[in-house]
């Protein structure tokens, strides 16, 4: 049986806090960190087993060039040793929240781990974040219920939710042409989601609702995600 390496969290996310990323290569990344392979093992019409290989594969060489050296290195050297750092690090979206939590800093924005298990993300501001990956949205009315269940009137509360979509877009819209307006419906479609952050009509709740695309494009990356998270909890 082979013998499980030790991922200390709390240190992976010193070290990628401490590294010098590029802006393009941050999008990317986070980008790819969306994904969690292991939840698209029965939709392969909307996310091909080729596909879900080079995504693995993308983002395993994006993190081998940023942990050249040291007691991570090793995770990123092969596909078998990417496994377990995929299983543990990826799928449960430790790694977005590293990202998150790695930019927003740099932009001033004050915001570590969450130290209790019911949120993901706790804000020096006083926000308790929780952090949605959606893909396929398959499972987005549980994800919303149960957040709205834990949320407090003496609390405050922002609700992130960073979304992509898995299809081969090539298929669904040939023209390379048409594919910034197929950017531009999603984006508006997904954002028409902040009809909840009125309905519920509570200032100490708020949303960040963003599409992202692979390329970082526009308004479609991390960067602006970050942005209106400092603005909406500066506002």
């Amino acid at each position: 049986m082979k013998k499980k390496k030790n991922i200390n969290i709390v240190e992976l996310s010193k070290s990628f806090n401490k590294k010098k990323i590029g802006e393009k290569t941050l999008d990317k990344l986070f980008y790819y960190s969306l994904f969690d392979s292991t939840s698209f093992e029965e939709e392969d019409e909307f996310f091909p087993i080729k596909k879900i290989v080079d995504y693995k594969n993308g983002i395993r060489k994006l993190l081998k060039k940023i942990f050249k050296r040291g007691s991570f290195s090793s995770f990123f050297k092969d596909s078998d040793s990417f496994e377990e750092f995929e299983t543990r690090v990826i799928a449960s979206d430790i790694l977005s929240k590293i990202i998150l939590i790695k930019k927003l800093n740099t932009m001033g924005v004050g915001v570590t781990f969450h130290k209790g298990s019911d949120f993901d993300l706790q804000f020096k501001k006083g926000f308790k974040g929780e952090l949605k990956r959606i893909c396929l949205w398959t499972n987005y009315p549980n994800y919303w219920n149960k957040f709205f269940k834990k949320i407090k009137s003496d609390g405050k509360y922002i609700y992130l939710v960073a979304c992509t979509h898995p299809f081969i877009i090539e298929k669904i819209v040939p023209k390379k042409a048409n594919r910034n307006l197929f950017d531009k419906y999603l984006s508006k479609m997904i954002r028409s989601h902040y009809l909840l952050e009125n309905f519920i009509k509570n200032e100490n709740v708020i949303f960040v609702i963003r599409y992202i695309h692979i390329g970082g494009d526009k308004k479609y990356n991390l960067n602006s995600l970050c942005e209106e998270i400092k603005d909406k909890i500066n506002s």
